[in-house]
């Protein structure tokens, strides 16, 4: 098996599916029609499975899929996760495997980057202020901001990136990113390589946090980050919370280092009752909720079920996660 390239030698029919978590009957009835023989042991959440399901996957298909489920499976070839993040699926005994691991990656990338636009226009039209107002039911008038001819920095480029930077465009916004190996694109109006971050940030009216979370992204947006935004700029983060040093950007956000931030992670989920970021003014918080819609879980569907008929047939998967990379 060659699981960096995720081509698994075709399999016999029928394929054995696990669905470890709650699925609606219409999305089921997509997996069933596949032109291949598929058996579904059991549709649960991991915590209802029993051993004698586990034991009989060949394929899973999962929001998350822990360590102890995992090695009750001899028979497992390929799991896919409904998601795009699968840094909590990394464990030592998947690594060592032949098992293959795809994502949802693009599935999403819609809804994220709607809530990313969502977010910036809050800012700039000062909508969180107009709704405090309105519950002291005050009518006071300010001018606002625009999009217009601003500029959004993003840290990390693939589908969601691509994705907020089409939505800016049409707002007619400048956008920028950087990658760790950047190569051509026009996805985006400059793509910069990693080593120029603080570059992007001095130049970023809103930056936007979309990488994966990997040992090289842990911790790597820190005070020296904060320091070369500018004090007018704004802080989104729809990707991992362990990537950015929660007390530092805190810290950013009380000293008016940054204007304010859009936070759809933290470090510990859920947020902590006691966090000071809940009493900000100048924070939006959502509860990891900007890649939920119908519309991005019928997306995962699609592209689990296309990739059914490629395993069945051996040929390579699409969205096959290079797991020592960590995406």
């Amino acid at each position: 098996m060659d699981s960096p390239t995720g081509t698994i030698p075709a399999s016999r029919e029928p394929v054995r599916v696990l669905i470890a978590f709650e699925i609606d009957e219409r999305l089921k009835a997509k997996i069933d029609a596949q032109p291949i023989t598929i058996e579904i042991i059991a549709i649960a959440p991991l915590k209802q499975l029993a051993s004698e399901q586990l034991k009989r996957a060949e394929v899973v298909l999962c929001g998350d899929f822990n360590a102890e489920q995992f090695v009750q499976c001899p028979d497992l070839r390929w799991i896919h996760k409904m998601s795009t993040g699968v840094d909590r699926m990394l464990y030592p005994e998947l690594l060592r495997s032949p098992v293959v691991l795809t994502n949802s990656a693009g599935a999403h990338a819609i809804p994220i980057a709607e809530h990313v636009i969502g977010v910036m226009l809050a800012n700039v039209k000062d909508f969180p202020k107009a709704f405090r107002r309105q519950l002291q039911h005050k009518w006071l008038k300010e001018n606002t901001g625009v999009l217009y001819g601003k500029t959004v920095g993003m840290v990390g480029m693939g589908h969601v990136s691509a994705e907020i930077a089409r939505l800016a465009r049409a707002m007619s916004m400048k956008t920028l990113a950087t990658r760790r190996r950047p190569v051509p694109s026009c996805a985006v109006d400059e793509l910069m390589p990693q080593d120029k971050l603080h570059d992007m940030l001095g130049r970023s009216d809103f930056v936007v946090i979309t990488l994966p979370l990997t040992p090289q992204t842990r911790g790597m947006f820190g005070p020296a980050e904060f320091r070369a935004m500018r004090p007018d700029s704004y802080f989104i983060n729809i990707a991992r919370g362990q990537i950015v040093d929660e007390g530092a950007l805190v810290e950013a956000l009380q000293s008016g280092q940054i204007s304010g931030a859009a936070l759809d992670v933290a470090m510990v989920e859920p947020l902590p009752p006691d966090s000071p970021l809940w009493s900000m003014e100048n924070v939006i918080i959502t509860p990891h909720t900007s890649g939920h819609s119908e519309f991005a879980h019928e997306r995962a569907i699609d592209l689990f079920c296309s990739n059914l008929e490629r395993y069945w047939r051996g040929e390579e998967l699409v969205n096959a996660v290079d797991k020592e990379a960590g995406y």
